[in-house]
């Protein structure tokens, strides 16, 4: 079969093409990366207090997931997902707590990997925590 990811309105790694019912040549993608909110304000006002991913795999059977939260120099804050999943889509949610504390306001990197028999795709986006 055919994989890849692909993340955001403009940034979409075509994987094979359908036709539809009217015979057009459309790309067959991932379904776009959506971000609820890229600012994270998590106070408890009720308001942008968690960060709201969701994202959907096609032509993968099973392949290694992995999606965290990075620091500007690349160290892992923290992990939402790292396992197996197949075709589908898929929600995570991050309360931007690591054990429990607040993660210092800044700047950081969300990323998305797929690890298939063709390769590693993965895309990501910044993101901002501020109190």
């Amino acid at each position: 079969g055919s994989y890849g990811i692909g993340i955001g309105r403009t940034m979409q790694c075509v994987v094979e093409e359908h036709h539809d019912e009217q015979g057009i040549v459309w790309p067959k993608t991932l379904a776009p990366f959506d971000i609820e909110y890229r600012a994270v304000t998590p106070n408890g006002d009720g308001v942008n207090d968690g960060l709201a991913l969701s994202f959907t795999l096609h032509g993968i059977d099973a392949a290694d997931v992995d999606v965290g939260i990075y620091d500007l120099s690349g160290r892992l804050v923290h992990r939402l997902v790292s396992e197996p999943r197949g075709e589908g889509r898929y929600t995570e949610s991050w309360d931007a707590r690591v054990k429990g504390a607040h993660t210092p306001p800044g700047t950081y990197l969300l990323r998305v990997a797929v690890d298939t028999d063709l390769g590693t795709f993965e895309k990501t986006r910044t993101i901002a925590i501020a109190y």
